[in-house]
């Protein structure tokens, strides 16, 4: 799939019983941009695993004073950066493609779902929610579906190397297969947590705004008043503190 082709006749029917299921159809659909990414990220990746080889090629070619090696692992050592230049730009080429035709294929899926509830939308769903959909989570998964290749690409190249160190140099190669998983989950406990987060207003998110979690205790003559004296206020809340127990107005701000 090209980007000139967008955007699609037929979005498809996506399978929406669960999150994880929606990112396997729509993997599934974009099968032929994943496997182009997966194969310029291999080369990329080797081509940079395969530097310190011929690099260390060349100082022995040095070290035995021998100029036929050394001018073979020069020649390779072009054709390992030719490989990283060239896998590094189809890479991004093929990623970016992939980002963009997974962001497209979910916003006309959103976009006919939205047209088929009309205006039963806003009832079910508030309309912040669908905004945030169409912006934030349609980004996020145009990411997940670029960065799915890279990783992939990745990995496979970390295998590579530990199976060549271990057949190699054994003992090295123990030390990078245990060292870098090891090396990877020690970072996640640096990693932003989100349960604690807060928004802008100083709540956490899903919780309600203050003056929602506290209309109801506001008593009938309080709302009539405020009404009167504040339109601009979020809610009807009188210029002066009310006098009975059960009620939460407050002065307006203005």
């Amino acid at each position: 799939m090209h980007i000139r082709d967008l955007p699609y006749a037929d979005p498809g029917e996506p399978d929406t019983r669960s999150g994880p299921r929606f990112l396997l159809w729509l993997g599934r659909n974009q099968l032929g941009g994943q496997l182009k990414s997966l194969g310029w990220g291999l080369l990329h990746f080797l081509g940079i695993a395969a530097l310190p080889y011929t690099v260390g090629l060349a100082v022995q070619a040095v070290v035995d004073r021998s100029g036929t090696r050394l001018a073979v692992a020069g020649a390779v050592i072009l054709l390992a950066g030719i490989a990283v230049a060239a896998g590094d730009t189809m890479l991004h080429r093929t990623a970016v493609t992939n980002w963009i035709t997974a962001a497209a294929r979910t916003q006309q899926l959103l976009a006919r779902r939205t047209a088929v509830l009309g205006a039963a939308l806003t009832r079910r769903v508030a309309a912040g929610e669908v905004v945030a959909v169409s912006t934030g989570d349609v980004e996020k998964i145009g990411w997940f579906v670029e960065a799915l290749s890279r990783f992939a690409a990745a990995a496979l190249t970390v295998f590579a190397v530990c199976v060549g160190l271990l057949v190699y140099q054994p003992s090295l190669g123990v030390v990078v297969a245990v060292g870098i998983p090891v090396l990877a989950l020690a970072v996640l406990p640096l990693l932003p947590a989100r349960r604690g987060a807060r928004t802008s207003s100083g709540r956490r998110p899903g919780t309600p705004p203050s003056w929602r979690r506290t209309r109801s205790r506001v008593c009938g003559c309080c709302a009539a008043s405020a009404a009167r004296s504040c339109s601009l206020s979020a809610i009807a809340v009188p210029r002066r503190r009310c006098g009975r127990r059960r009620c939460a107005a407050r002065a307006c701000g203005r």
